[in-house]
């Protein structure tokens, strides 16, 4: 692994580089895409393993923290979903101007996912989208979180250190949720918005039914054909009131990530 800074607009971002460790370097490289707040938490081990897969297969990785998250730079009050899509493009910049590559994939996991979408249908050279569990309906996303806040508000009572709740949450569980970003997630809805396919499109999940069928059934009837794989791991992304600050590595997941990107590949 190789941590480095990028320079972007309006501050420089941290990523992590994961050099493809066999002979045949693929000439598709990979750009994780994470989710926001505590599920960037419980994600971040799986997504390190992810690269390290992805690297072993020939695929140059980076990974990075969007600005005002993780180690980039900027406060978290900063981040919105628009300047976190243009850190999308800039990173598939970045890990082209770096290595021999044609084409990039995007992986995005939750938001991620909704992001990477977007970011794609303006870089020509991404080829490849797969959306692992990735954000349907912001509004019901919004929903989400303020929920989440409420459970974590009960166990702080638990462990009487009581905290403020209320029904529309200006942070959630220890991370902000500020109105630009509820004002940006809630007109969010992967069923109306039209969407510019990539070449290629993914989805893992570990949910059956609901919006991803509607998703699938929708992008069907636009004649794009669209893997779909249900695999019944533990959420990585979720958390109740038991599991708030654990990490999991679905290991069954990961490598259906790193098989389909293998078979578009060729």
């Amino acid at each position: 692994m190789e941590p480095f800074y990028f320079d972007t607009q309006p501050g420089s971002l941290f990523g992590i580089y994961h050099p493809p460790v066999r002979e045949q370097v693929r000439t598709v490289g990979v750009v994780l895409c994470y989710p926001m707040g505590q599920e960037y938490i419980r994600a971040h081990r799986a997504f390190r393993h992810l690269g390290e897969c992805l690297a072993g297969q020939g695929f140059p990785t980076l990974r990075f923290d969007y600005f005002g998250c993780g180690d980039s730079e900027g406060a978290c009050e900063e981040g919105t979903l628009a300047q976190w899509r243009r850190d999308i493009i800039r990173a598939v910049d970045t890990l082209q101007s770096g290595s021999e590559i044609s084409q990039v994939a995007l992986v995005g996991l939750r938001l991620g996912g909704a992001l990477a979408l977007d970011a794609a249908a303006s870089v020509d050279t991404v080829s490849s989208v797969l959306l692992w569990d990735p954000i349907v309906s912001g509004m019901e996303y919004v929903r989400e979180l303020a929920a989440l806040e409420r459970t974590w508000v009960q166990q702080s009572f638990a462990r009487k250190t009581p905290r403020h709740s209320s029904k529309d949450p200006d942070e959630s569980t220890g991370f902000p949720l500020t109105p630009s970003v509820k004002q940006e997630l809630r007109p969010l809805d992967l069923l109306r918005r039209p969407i510019d396919p990539p070449e290629h499109l993914g989805i893992v999940t570990c949910q059956e039914g609901g919006r991803y069928d509607a998703f699938v059934s929708q992008l069907q009837k636009i004649g794009l054909s669209v893997g779909v794989r249900f695999i019944p791991e533990s959420k990585v992304w979720i958390k109740d009131k038991n599991q708030l600050e654990t990490r999991l590595v679905p290991r069954e997941t990961i490598q259906a990530i790193v098989s389909w990107l293998c078979e578009v590949d060729g």
